[in-house]
């Protein structure tokens, strides 16, 4: 015998055998082989879900990579529910805690690249844990298994409007539009943005005039699952032409026009608020 350890992994190394008797006679011919040491584990990564920590809305399949100098010649995912505490049994999350029991790992689709397909919808605001590994040819297991961890978030944020303060009201000044953003706990919010549309020539604010085409402008709020959101306006902005101009509405031609306000909001799994809120102002000069 002779130990593995005094090899090197990835190299080839050739066996000679000669054996003699008691009498001196030689074996002939001698005996050679060829083989190839590995003792490495094979190395696995995940690309769907890309950031460890993160919060993601529903995806068909996890998805990633493994790599071996040999070649892979299986996959297997588990996935642990840390809210439930449980592994994924196959039907439910019902396989216990222990990540060393055969019955919680499934075979992926694919080795080098792999997924493995998942329905995440009824599991929101829970806490999820992949574990993956892989097998080289000889048998190496990937040793540790890795290990990435995300939050289900399926739930839209929602908005309101505050100022102004209701559909029909008529104002002569108009500098802050404001209202409220709220996410669930686990989805922290991520933006919010805000349509300003002009009934006089539906005209949409960008910023820094009017356009005939949508557009949102960013609001400014607070990170966090509760936020107050508002925009800053000056009266002048009101009466700004479409189109570049430099001839303004004057205020007779502005009065009596109305200003729809339209809040979105959106959370870091990129879920948007689905249900348009909205305030209609009517300028008075």
């Amino acid at each position: 015998t002779y130990p593995v350890s005094a090899f090197t992994t990835g190299t080839t190394y050739y066996l000679g055998l000669q054996a003699q008797d008691k009498a001196g006679n030689y074996m002939a011919p001698g005996v050679t082989t060829t083989f190839i040491v590995d003792t490495s584990s094979a190395a696995v990564g995940v690309t769907l879900p890309s950031v460890g920590n993160g919060i993601y809305r529903s995806f068909p399949t996890i998805s990633g990579t493994a790599a071996d100098a040999f070649g892979i010649t299986v996959t297997s995912v588990a996935i642990f529910n840390q809210s439930s505490n449980n592994f994924w049994g196959g039907a439910s999350f019902n396989g216990g805690t222990d990540p060393t029991v055969p019955g919680v790992w499934f075979t992926a689709t694919g080795t080098a690249s792999w997924t493995y397909g998942f329905n995440w919808d009824a599991y929101n605001d829970n806490v999820m844990r992949i574990y993956v590994r892989a097998q080289s040819p000889i048998g190496n297991v990937t040793s540790p298994v890795y290990i990435t961890t995300f939050t289900v978030d399926n739930s839209t944020p929602t908005t309101t409007v505050i100022n102004p303060t209701y559909t029909g009201q008529w104002v002569n000044t108009m500098t802050t539009l404001t209202g409220v953003a709220t996410d669930n706990t686990n989805g922290a919010l991520n933006e919010v943005r805000v349509y300003i549309r002009r009934s006089t020539d539906t005209a949409y604010w960008t910023g820094g005039g009017w356009s005939t085409s949508l557009n949102y402008v960013d609001a400014i709020f607070s990170a966090g699952f509760t936020s107050g959101w508002n925009y800053g306006f000056t009266d002048t902005n009101w009466k700004q032409n479409a189109g570049g101009s430099i001839n303004p509405f004057t205020d007779a031609q502005v009065s009596g026009t109305s200003f729809t306000v339209v809040p979105i909001a959106l959370d870091q799994a990129r879920d948007t608020s689905n249900t348009m809120v909205s305030n209609q102002f009517t300028y008075a000069s």
